[in-house]
C-alpha cells in the first residue's frame, strides 16, 4: 500500500510537457522541501532539504507548465502517493529518490504573490 504524503516546497524550474503515443499529457516536476522544525517559522535555520519528482498527467501537468513558464519557482503544496526507490550514483554511493504521483497541487499564498484565473 502507499503512503499518502501531503506537503509543501518550492518548484525548481520549468517542467517539460511531454506527450505519449496516446496523447495523454504529462510532466515531472521538482519540487524541494525545507523541514523547519528547528523553529518552525519563516526565515529560520532549515535542518534539511528534501527533494521530490512530482507526477501530474492532463490539464493539470498543462496547468502547472504554465504557471512555471509566467511565474518562475513558484511555492506549491501537494499530496499525492509517495514512492521511494534506491538508486547507485555515479560514484557508487546510494541515495534514494522519492517520486510523488499527485492528486492535487496548488499554488501557495505563503511568502509569494498570487494571481488566480478562473474557468469560465
Amino acid at each position: 500500500m502507499p503512503t499518502t504524503i501531503i506537503t509543501s516546497g518550492r518548484l525548481t524550474g520549468t517542467p517539460e510537457l511531454k506527450t505519449d503515443d496516446a496523447g495523454k499529457v504529462s510532466c515531472w516536476a521538482r519540487i524541494i522541501v525545507h523541514d523547519r522544525r528547528a523553529g518552525g517559522r519563516r526565515g529560520s535555520a532549515a535542518a534539511s532539504a528534501t527533494g521530490y519528482d512530482v507526477y501530474l498527467t492532463g490539464e493539470t501537468a498543462e496547468r502547472l507548465v504554465d504557471v512555471a513558464t509566467r511565474c518562475g519557482d513558484v511555492n506549491l503544496i501537494v499530496a499525492g502517493a509517495l514512492r521511494t526507490e534506491d538508486f547507485a550514483r555515479r560514484d557508487g554511493t546510494t541515495g534514494q529518490a522519492r517520486r510523488v504521483f499527485a492528486d492535487f497541487i496548488g499554488v501557495s499564498l505563503l511568502g509569494q504573490r498570487t494571481t488566480v484565473e478562473k474557468d469560465r
